[in-house]
């Protein structure tokens, strides 16, 4: 048998090397956990460039729309100008 303290010195050792470089085992964490960042990071900007497509397609469309289609949803001309002249990535 060996006592804790031995245990705990070889599993220091298998994460730090003697020289003081990253263990494979502990370089393949923060590899994979910089990788999950990055993806996540291009996602929120795929979904942040899907988002401002579909608000210039409801633009297009609502300047397509006739003056009585408007008026039945509660708008004007001068609104969908007004929206139209926004800019896209803003609320």
């Amino acid at each position: 048998m060996y006592n804790t303290n031995d245990r705990q010195d070889r599993t220091t050792h298998i994460h730090y090397l003697a020289d003081g470089a990253m263990s494979l085992e502990r370089k393949a964490f923060w590899d994979a956990r910089i990788l999950y960042k990055f993806e996540q990071y291009v996602e929120e900007k795929l979904e942040a460039i899907k988002m401002w497509r579909e608000k210039v397609a409801y633009k297009r469309n609502l300047s397509h729309l006739n003056d009585r289609l408007l008026e039945d949803i509660g708008l004007t001309r001068a609104d969908v100008q007004m929206e139209s002249n926004r800019w896209f990535w803003r609320d």
